[in-house]
C-alpha cells in the first residue's frame, strides 16, 4: 500500500501551526488518487497556483501550476504522463493515475506570487 500524504495549500512560507487542513491518504499501487487544493486559495485569483511533491529526505519538487482554470498548465517533466490539473473558479486539484511507490511523500498546493 502506498500513503500520499498531502498537505493542502500552504503559503511557502507558513508556520507549523498553519497546517489545519492536513490530509492524510493512504491508496493501493496502480490506484488513483485524487489531492484538493484549500478553497479559500482557489478563490484568490491573484496568484498562479502550483503543486509540489516533498519525498521523505528530499528537496520539494516541483510538480505544475496553472495560470487560470487550467489556461497555460505546465507540468515537470517527470510528473506529465500520470499526474494532472483540474483548475476551475472552484477547484485546484492534483490527480495520480496508477499510483507507484515513487508518489509516496508530501504534496503541497501553494500560491505562487
Amino acid at each position: 500500500m502506498i500513503r500520499v500524504f498531502a498537505i493542502v495549500c500552504l503559503f511557502a512560507s507558513v508556520k507549523t501551526s498553519d497546517f489545519d487542513d492536513l490530509q492524510v491518504q493512504a491508496v493501493k499501487y496502480g490506484e488513483n488518487v485524487t489531492i484538493k487544493c484549500e478553497q479559500s486559495f482557489v478563490k484568490d485569483h491573484k496568484h498562479y497556483l502550483a503543486w509540489y511533491k516533498q519525498s521523505f529526505g528530499k528537496l520539494p519538487q516541483f510538480i505544475a501550476r496553472a495560470a487560470k482554470h487550467n489556461v497555460d498548465v505546465r507540468y515537470a517533466l517527470p510528473f506529465v504522463e500520470r499526474f494532472r490539473l483540474t483548475a476551475t473558479e472552484e477547484t485546484f486539484d492534483l490527480k495520480i493515475m496508477n499510483t507507484v511507490e515513487e508518489d509516496t511523500g508530501t504534496y503541497f498546493c501553494v500560491k505562487v506570487k
